[in-house]
C-alpha cells in the first residue's frame, strides 16, 4: 500500500517536471519571438528613417532650385550653369557662387553624402553616393523633352530597400529597370553622364515615362538607384 502510494507519488512530482518543462520552453520562445521581433521593428524604423533623410535631402535641393529661379536665375540656364562644388572643393570660394547651391551665396543647402547618422545603431547606409545630375531628362516629366531637367541620385544598397522606397513614396514596387549604361552613367560615374530616361530610347525598360522619382535597378538586378526630378522643364 505504501509503496503504490510511493509510485505514485513519483508520478505526480514527474508530470510536474514535465509540465514546468514545457512551460519553461513556452516562455523561452515567447521571449525570443520577442526579441525578434523588436530588432525586426528597430531595423525597419532605421531604414524609414534613412528614406526620410535621403527624401528630404532631396527636397532641400529642389526648393533651393526653386530659389534661385525666384532671385532671377534663368531657369533654362541652370543646367548649363548649375554648380555643385562642395565645401572644401577648389573653387568653393571662388567668386560668382550665386550657381553653387551648396553655397551660402548660391543655394545654401548643406551637403550630404549618404543616409546613415553615424550612431552605433544606423552606421549601415541605405544610400551613398549623392550627386546631381543637371544635364538628364526623364520623359514626360517636364514640359518638353529636350531642356534638360535636374536630377537627384543616389546607389541604393538593396532590392528590399528599393522597394520599401517606393512603398513610401506611393509608386510600383515593381521596380524599373534601367539598361546597364543608363545605371553607370547616372550612379556610378562621378559626376554623373547625362542620361534621357525613356522607354522609347531604350534607356528604361517600363516606369520610368512620366514619373518624376522613383527607386530602379539595372539590367543585371545587381544595383539599384534612387532618381528625382528636383527641377522639371
Amino acid at each position: 500500500m505504501v509503496a503504490g502510494k510511493r509510485t505514485a507519488e513519483r508520478g505526480g512530482a514527474l508530470y510536474i517536471v514535465l509540465i514546468a518543462i514545457i512551460l519553461l520552453a513556452a516562455l523561452t520562445w515567447a521571449v525570443s519571438k520577442s526579441s525578434e521581433q523588436q530588432t525586426n521593428m528597430s531595423s525597419s524604423v532605421q531604414i524609414d528613417n534613412q528614406i526620410s533623410r535621403m527624401t528630404a535631402q532631396a527636397a532641400l535641393l529642389a526648393g533651393a532650385l526653386q530659389q534661385m529661379v525666384a532671385n532671377g536665375e534663368d531657369p533654362l540656364q541652370l543646367p548649363t550653369n548649375l554648380s555643385t562644388v562642395r565645401p572644401g572643393d577648389t573653387g568653393w570660394d571662388t567668386a560668382p557662387n550665386n550657381y553653387k547651391i551648396y553655397h551660402p551665396y548660391g543655394g545654401g543647402v548643406k551637403y550630404m553624402a549618404s543616409t546613415g547618422s553615424g550612431t552605433a545603431s544606423d552606421t549601415t547606409n541605405l544610400a551613398t553616393n549623392f550627386q546631381i545630375s543637371p544635364g538628364s531628362i526623364v520623359k514626360g516629366v517636364g514640359a518638353t523633352d529636350t531642356v534638360p531637367d535636374i536630377l537627384f541620385l543616389a546607389v541604393v544598397n538593396s532590392a528590399s530597400a528599393c522597394q520599401r522606397i517606393n512603398t513610401l513614396l506611393g509608386v510600383p514596387t515593381t521596380l524599373p529597370v534601367l539598361s546597364n549604361a543608363a545605371y553607370t552613367n547616372l550612379f556610378v560615374t562621378v559626376p554623373p553622364v547625362a542620361t534621357t530616361l525613356s522607354v522609347a530610347g531604350g534607356t528604361c525598360t517600363s516606369g520610368c515615362d512620366n514619373v518624376a522619382r522613383s527607386c530602379v535597378q539595372n539590367t543585371s538586378g545587381n544595383a539599384w538607384g534612387y532618381y528625382q526630378v528636383l527641377l522639371p522643364q
